[in-house]
């Protein structure tokens, strides 16, 4: 940990903090804990943040810089529990990957994500309680368990293009979330992936031939008796997925 670094640790009542420029690498915890913390300058010279770096930073707002070109990798957990409003700070960078809970609780209304990430980690947007609309880039191939979870006033997400999956708990509690649509490339679903939502349309995936059950084994799509077929012919009249009651409770509303 360079100096700098060092003697920041010790001032946890900083609320604004510019970091020189000869800084490459924000360490573990670098920031953890610091309440009062409500902005910081990056210098352009950062290429990695790592775990939980501003974790509990509750007033951190804003992350100055918006040509942090040299930036490349974020940890788990990094943003967990700010109080972001955007991440404008990543749209020049080279960031593929966004880790497990990385912005988890931030307080973001509108997200367009670069198209460098590749990969969103589970719980990555994990109670993003303000999140309302967000724009999942065709760069996209890998969305994690419970990505969205609890993000009830998301009323708008526009998929990826290049999804294969939706996972476990993916949107569950989006309770605002009235209407999706789900790419073509899409082949598999869990089958708690709309777990507590309360959708009124999907458009499915033409390709979609598989539910992932709760216990992880995997059901091929049959025309005639299968969940999601009967998802596919009431989903525009069918307000509320109760998929704790699974699969006996929906065919009985629909005899």
């Amino acid at each position: 940990m360079s100096s700098s670094l060092y003697y920041l640790k010790l001032c946890k009542d900083l609320q604004n903090i510019n970091l020189p420029n000869n800084i490459k690498v924000l360490p573990n915890k670098c920031f953890y804990n610091y309440f009062n913390l409500k902005s910081i300058t990056l210098p352009t010279s950062i290429k990695l943040i790592e775990n939980k770096c501003f974790d509990n930073c509750y007033k951190l707002t804003c992350i100055n810089n918006q040509s942090l070109t040299c930036l490349t990798k974020l940890g788990k957990k990094c943003f967990h529990n700010t109080r972001l409003k955007d991440i404008e700070f990543l749209k020049n960078t080279h960031i593929m990957y966004l880790p497990e809970e990385c912005f988890n609780g931030c307080e973001f209304e509108r997200v367009t994500l670069p198209t460098t990430i590749k990969h969103i980690a589970s719980c990555c947007f994990m109670n993003c309680c303000k999140l309302q609309n967000i724009i999942i880039p065709n760069s996209v191939t890998y969305i994690g368990d419970s990505c969205f979870y609890g993000c009830d006033k998301l009323t708008r997400i526009d998929l990826s293009t290049n999804l294969t999956c939706l996972p476990e708990e993916c949107f569950s509690c989006c309770t605002n979330l009235k209407h999706i649509v789900l790419p073509d490339k899409i082949t598999k679903i869990h089958e708690d992936t709309f777990i507590d939502c309360r959708l009124k349309y999907i458009q499915w995936s033409r390709n979609l031939k598989t539910i992932i059950l709760w216990n992880d084994k995997e059901k091929h799509i049959k025309e005639t008796d299968d969940l999601l077929h009967i998802y596919r012919k009431y989903c525009e009249t069918f307000c509320y997925y109760d998929f704790d009651k699974r699969i006996t409770f929906i065919k009985k509303i629909f005899k």
